[in-house]
């Protein structure tokens, strides 16, 4: 569901500390996987407050202990307000991000 040129979207942010020990103990980056899902009178969510509603109730204990941050950005036109559901600092595994189980969380 990609919407990047809409209006009035919510945002969903899932994050991954990934490391790299290969590269040293410091070495980590930040993998991040965005989904978009547009409101508005045309689209299925009729209003961010249901989209909200819709992503806060698919986002549980499961799917936070999955990712390192998670986080929602409420966009109106160039603005935006974000709210963090979890946020963690510290590197994760070696793993790449699970993009798959991110895009099953918020299917519709």
């Amino acid at each position: 569901m990609e919407a990047k040129d809409e209006k009035f979207k919510i945002e969903v942010c899932f994050n991954k500390n990934r490391h790299y020990p290969e590269y040293g103990r410091e070495a980590y980056n930040v993998e991040r996987h965005s989904i978009y899902i547009p409101y508005g009178k045309k689209h299925h969510f009729k209003s961010s407050e249901s989209a909200i509603n819709f992503v806060t109730e698919r986002i549980d204990e499961k799917v936070l202990e999955h990712f390192d941050t998670v986080y929602y950005t409420v966009w109106r036109g160039l603005g935006g307000i974000c709210k963090y559901l979890k946020e963690v600092n510290v590197k994760s595994d070696t793993l790449p991000i699970d993009k798959t189980f991110a895009d099953s969380v918020l299917a519709i």
